[in-house]
């Protein structure tokens, strides 16, 4: 099977999934040509994935925070909570952890029929509410426009 996304395509290993990733990457700004030292790079990743009926977003997305707390170092869960996007029940969390110095990941997961959606977004602590904001209106405008195969 071959997974295709952006007119590009690939083979699809045995053993693998396509989950359909889209990931997209506001670099920090600039002052005068030099990076703006107040700024933050704010990467965003979707991914889709089918998994049937769906279950309790809330419940899915604690599921899986408890798989990430052992692999990431310094890991500290700060927010897990129910809310709604687009009229779909939704969940959103927010970690820390420490690869090269601290990183906060927004989470934000829902359903779309028989579609898992998740976005994320990766940025430092000063760029919280603005990472919050870009999750949020970037995750709103999400289609699911063809079935899974």
């Amino acid at each position: 099977m071959r997974a295709r996304h952006g007119g590009l395509s690939l083979e699809v290993p045995v053993g693998f999934r396509d989950q359909s990733t889209i990931q997209l990457m506001r670099d920090a700004r600039t002052v005068g040509g030099k990076p703006d030292p107040r700024d933050f790079p704010i990467s965003y990743t979707l991914t889709r994935d089918r998994v049937g009926k769906a279950p309790d977003p809330l419940l899915y997305l604690k599921s899986k925070l408890v798989q990430l707390k052992p692999r990431l170092s310094r890991y500290h869960e700060e927010l897990c909570e129910k809310t709604e996007l687009a009229g779909h029940p939704a969940a959103r969390a927010r970690f820390t952890f420490v690869a090269e110095y601290e990183l906060v990941q927004l989470v934000l997961v829902w359903f779309a029929g028989d579609d898992l959606l998740t976005a994320t977004v990766t940025t430092t602590r000063a760029g919280v509410d603005e990472a919050w904001k870009a999750l949020e209106e970037i995750s709103r405008t999400v289609r699911v426009d063809e079935p899974m195969l």
